[in-house]
């Protein structure tokens, strides 16, 4: 049922002309967020590299099904409460949605969007209206379609509040950190998936995601101090003698000495437990005119 739910959203949204790849572009194409993109940019280059792989079809629908996934398990707003709404309530909560949607980047739109018509959707229901009368007392269904509806509020009612409750600019700030994540999960998916290690270059440029002429790679201070090594391991390989001299070098330190010298003398067995092999006492030992008293059990 999960599964069958969250493709639901994917076909439900499926003719519109841009993808989400584009759309997370345009939404992280600025100053403030190509700090992000460089940071994270190994997770961005596999997933470009999913994008573009040829061993798998519909590449484009798997990024966004498991990108609606991620989304409805990990909302915005953590809450264990439900979020209250009734047929006039929710009537102005879409109105509302529709309104922010002139001042929220592409992403913000796109999932808003996943959103209403979803809620719209639902509103078409025969057991919607039910379901809606119900909830006003208490949150216990005793028939399998209130049930079904139930189960697809309660991915949908996080993100609804979020929506409706905040601002447009901390919709935004909000899902570029929530992308952010999703990239870095979509990295390890992505590995599963082609059921292959993906080995980034450091000077492999970004195709999708990013203008790679405007990014400047910081490169971490662990592949530094490498890099440092490697330099300095090849400047001394290359200053060192030849490999002859080398082994004739060693060859004279490391030579064992006389076998002569090597030699061990092994006596004849004997028994060494004997009372002649005893440690002798010390003549001028002095018995002690009296033993001191056990005390604590001692």
């Amino acid at each position: 049922m999960k599964t069958y739910f969250f493709l639901l959203l994917i076909i439900s949204f499926s003719a519109r002309a841009v993808e989400l790849p584009d759309i997370i572009r345009k939404s992280l194409n600025n100053d403030k967020n190509i700090k992000l993109i460089v940071e994270h940019r190994a997770d961005f280059l596999k997933t470009e590299y999913f994008l573009h792989s040829k061993k798998i079809k519909n590449n484009i629908a798997i990024f966004e099904t498991e990108f609606i996934n991620f989304t409805l398990k990990n909302p915005a707003i953590n809450t264990y409460t439900r979020y209250p709404i009734n047929e006039k309530s929710l009537k102005e909560s879409i109105i509302l949605m529709e309104d922010k949607q002139s001042e929220l980047n592409p992403l913000s739109v796109y999932l808003s969007e996943l959103i209403l018509i979803e809620l719209k959707k639902y509103r078409q229901i025969p057991y919607f209206k039910d379901y809606l009368t119900r909830i006003q007392k208490s949150y216990y269904f005793t028939t399998k379609e209130l049930k079904r509806i139930d189960k697809r509020m309660r991915y949908i009612e996080p993100w609804l509040k979020f929506f409706v409750e905040s601002s447009t600019r901390d919709i935004n700030q909000t899902l570029i950190g929530h992308t952010i994540r999703f990239i870095k999960h979509f990295g390890l998916s992505a590995e599963f998936i082609l059921n292959e290690k993906l080995k980034i270059d450091d000077n492999q440029k970004l195709s999708i995601f990013a203008d790679t002429n405007n990014l400047k790679v910081n490169i971490p201070i662990e592949k530094k101090l490498d890099q440092m090594i490697e330099t300095s391991t090849s400047t001394v390989e290359n200053q060192a003698p030849s490999k002859q001299a080398k082994l004739q070098i060693n060859k004279e330190a490391w030579s064992p000495k006389d076998d002569s010298e090597l030699t061990i003398k092994k006596d004849a067995e004997t028994n060494l437990n004997t009372k002649d092999n005893y440690p002798k006492p010390s003549p001028n030992y002095l018995p002690p005119d009296k033993l001191p008293i056990p005390m604590n059990d001692w």
